[in-house]
């Protein structure tokens, strides 16, 4: 033997002395959660780490160390409070609850008070964190690993239910009411350059609140990452079938809504009635030039496929793409898909689907521009104000349309941009859509039984003389086995 040879030596489970952290941040946003939504923990504290021995059974020369049992308590900052509840925990691939885990809720009120066990057990750390809501707990099962397990959690959060569609979503004028001026966590807008009586109202009015109740449009948000609020108001509001208008020092929110509508008992009336007749008399024409200028898009170029990327709630909040299509478009000017958009605001597909079907028929059937210019006289205008256009020269007697610019020059003259506006197109047809499911696979189910696969080269004959591969594969039948009766039966 060797003097030269190695060693042998026993390896050992390496031994820590801390949690080891993968998600802790104190650079991160803290989230702001409307409705019920799925969201990711920051650590924001960690103490009383601990381990205990795991040794096999002693032999003669006694027990050795076979691994390390790790325990720790944390706390976990969620998103900005007060929130409603928590519903399911996902742990890993596992769906589970607070109370299994030994996690305590703190609701994020303010004031709030400190956790207890910090209090008791690591004094000048028991912060109160007003204003956060946040799970802890003192000790935690770590298990053999000092990391802690991938957590989610299913916040319902501020304004939940308030869409009155579910008991989970939230009213998107109440949502946007809030984000503009809530003065803790809101962009600091001022609420009297709102008008209220545009963004909210209840039951038989044309506000924005009671379109997305009576179109049952309700959003769940997560603002999870630094994004202009103008971007964020922008995508809410085309997710809605809405537009914002700056006018008289006042804050708008008209909706393109074009029909009755009740749902929830709560009903939307639309304000479809132009303001002005608009004739020959009142254009202001300049040089050589018509008095409406008309631009019509190619009907080439309309999407008539929309995919929207939701969340599906009933689906443990998977990534769920909700598609819409006019087939008649498609057969008459073939398929033309637009870019998928992400509208993880969206965790329910029944509301995904109306939404996305508003946006195909926008796309479809508001296609036309009309430019014309006015007097000063019409000064009152303002975007989506709807007007009627009557010019001989282009047959169009009593023709409604949609503002959507206006701009004046130096001497007083209003140049204004206006679309179609087509009764009906601004209005989807509630259709049912099936809820999505995750099932878990039972893997302990023993498998049916197969023939045995054949794999071979058929004859020319069939294959019009290509080379080509078959392969045939089908069920089996169960083997016989004779019972002790005497019967038989399939295993």
């Amino acid at each position: 033997m060797s003097f030269l040879r190695q060693r042998k030596t026993t390896s050992q489970i390496p031994l820590y002395t801390g949690l080891q952290i993968q998600t802790s941040s104190s650079a991160v946003p803290i989230q702001i959660v409307y409705g019920a939504n799925k969201i990711a923990p920051n650590v924001i504290w960690t103490g009383g780490f601990s381990y205990t021995t795991e040794k096999t059974k002693a032999g003669k020369g006694g027990g050795s160390i076979s691994g390390y049992d790790y325990r720790c308590g944390f706390a976990l900052g969620l998103c900005e409070g007060p929130i409603n509840a928590v519903g399911g925990v996902w742990s890993g691939q596992s769906i589970t609850y607070l109370w299994n885990l030994g996690l305590g809720l703190f609701y994020g009120s303010m004031p709030q008070t400190p956790w207890g066990y910090l209090t008791a057990s690591f004094p000048g750390q028991d912060l109160a964190y007003g204003g956060l809501a946040y799970v802890a707990t003192a000790s935690f099962d770590l298990g053999s690993s000092p990391s802690l397990p991938s957590l989610s959690f299913d916040v319902h959060g501020l304004l939940v239910g308030t869409g009155l569609i579910n008991s989970w979503d939230a009213n998107p004028a109440l949502v946007i009411q809030d984000l503009l001026t809530n003065p803790q966590y809101g962009v600091g807008f001022p609420a009297a350059s709102i008008d209220s009586t545009t963004l909210l109202g209840g039951s038989g009015g044309s506000s924005y609140q009671a379109y997305c109740t009576a179109a049952h449009l309700a959003l769940s948000p997560v603002l999870a990452n630094q994004e202009a609020a103008s971007s964020i108001l922008s995508r809410w509001l085309q997710l809605t079938n809405t537009a914002a208008v700056w006018s008289g020092g006042k804050l708008k929110f008209i909706t393109y809504g074009d029909a009755p509508l009740t749902q929830s008992g709560v009903s939307f009336i639309p304000n479809v009635t132009p303001i002005y007749d608009l004739a020959d008399d009142d254009f202001v024409i300049s040089d050589d030039a018509d008095p409406v200028e008309v631009v019509r898009s190619d009907p080439f170029t309309a999407k008539n496929w929309v995919t929207l990327e939701t969340l599906d709630r009933n689906n443990w909040y998977d990534a769920t793409p909700v598609q819409v299509w006019d087939q008649n478009a498609i057969e008459l000017y073939g398929l033309h898909m637009d870019s998928s958009i992400t509208a993880h605001e969206i965790c329910e597909p029944s509301i995904g689907r109306i939404s996305a079907q508003l946006l195909l028929q926008r796309s479809l059937y508001v296609r036309n521009t009309y430019q014309f210019k006015l007097g000063f006289e019409y000064c009152l205008l303002e975007p989506m104000d709807l007007v009627a256009i009557s010019d001989v020269g282009l047959g169009m007697n009593k023709f409604p349309v949609r503002i959507v610019s206006i701009e004046e020059d130096g001497s007083g003259i209003l140049s204004l941009t206006a679309e179609d506006f087509t009764g009906g197109a601004a209005t989807a047809a509630a259709y049912p859509v099936q809820a999505g499911s995750n099932t878990a696979l039972d893997h302990g189910v023993s498998p049916s039984p197969v023939n045995q696969v054949i794999i071979f080269e058929p004859p020319p004959d069939l294959t019009n003389g290509v080379a080509e591969v078959w392969i045939a594969i089908s069920g089996g039948l169960a083997p016989i086995y004779k019972l002790a009766d005497g019967t038989t039966g399939e295993s």
